[in-house]
């Protein structure tokens, strides 16, 4: 077999500041939510491929409980289904970093990604409209990686717009290395609320922090009994400005003013959960 010169791809992932479920309709849940793209990144290294067949790899952390089925193989195989990528095939190895079942929308940004590099690549004649289309067939969520800039996100996840929002935040995520399966936290929610007005939260281009919730903790909680542990222990850690999970879950994060804040959090967290998986993370818009 013969690889051509590869390329290596940056796969963001992303934090919900706050999440309303709205009601359901059909079989799912309209939704309403701020999400900001973070610097904690999969990387992508993908290369053309004489064989003809595809060969995925996943490395990293609890990579053996991705799906071969994984949104990877079904981007691919979609373009072919579409006739759209033609007698193309590729080995392709994502460096996991984001964690797996976690909220942080990795598995939605590895399929955008890899869609976004394809149509550059190959110049592949798709209107926007169309790619947007595509990415709603792998998952819900993966229209909003398309670009970086942060995005209110409605309907059932696919539909967006943008927001401007300045400041650049830190964040600590905290991890439990507890996979959290989305469709079991939606089918066990019991909370719901009408969308929040974005310009009350966003007052002067700052978050209003008492305004922020996620409808989803108390299931995903009852689901990830280690949540609770993880937001009582951000709660009395001074200068944390918010905390809640992202997306719907087991990911927990916590907003702080600065560096040495954040950092002397982290060693908080490190004392008391050291096998729980923690990062120092800034917004990217």
């Amino acid at each position: 077999m013969v690889y051509k010169k590869h390329s290596i791809l940056k796969s963001y992932s992303k934090i919900n500041i706050f999440l309303n479920i709205l009601k359901k309709k059909t079989k799912l849940h309209l939704i309403h939510s701020f999400v900001l793209q973070i610097n904690l990144i999969d990387r992508i290294k993908i290369q053309e491929s004489s064989q003809k067949k595809d060969k995925i790899i996943f490395k990293g952390q609890n990579v053996k409980k991705i799906s071969k089925n994984n949104s990877i193989t079904k981007m691919l195989k979609l373009l072919r289904q579409k006739k759209i990528l033609n007698n193309k095939y590729f080995k392709i190895t994502i460096y996991k970093n984001i964690p797996i079942g976690a909220g942080l929308g990795g598995s939605s940004s590895n399929a955008t990604t890899l869609l976004s590099y394809l149509i550059k690549k190959f110049n592949l004649k798709i209107s926007r409209q169309k790619t947007l289309k595509l990415l709603s067939l792998i998952g819900k969520d993966c229209s909003l990686f398309i670009d970086t800039k942060p995005k209110l996100i409605f309907n059932y996840g696919e539909k967006f717009k943008q927001v401007k929002f300045c400041p650049k935040l830190r964040l600590l995520i905290i991890y439990p290395n507890k996979i959290s399966l989305s469709k079991s936290v939606y089918k066990k929610n019991k909370t719901f609320s009408s969308a929040s007005k974005i310009e009350k939260i966003l007052s002067k281009k700052k978050l209003k922090y008492n305004l922020l919730k996620n409808d989803l903790l108390e299931a995903s909680s009852s689901l990830t009994p280690e949540i609770p542990g993880i937001l009582k222990l951000f709660s009395k850690i001074n200068k944390c400005k918010y905390y809640n999970i992202t997306g719907s879950g087991s990911a927990c994060f916590g907003i702080f003013g600065d560096k040495k804040s954040l950092l002397n959090a982290r060693k908080t967290f490190k004392r008391k959960y050291r096998n729980y998986w923690t990062a120092s993370v800034k917004t990217i818009n």
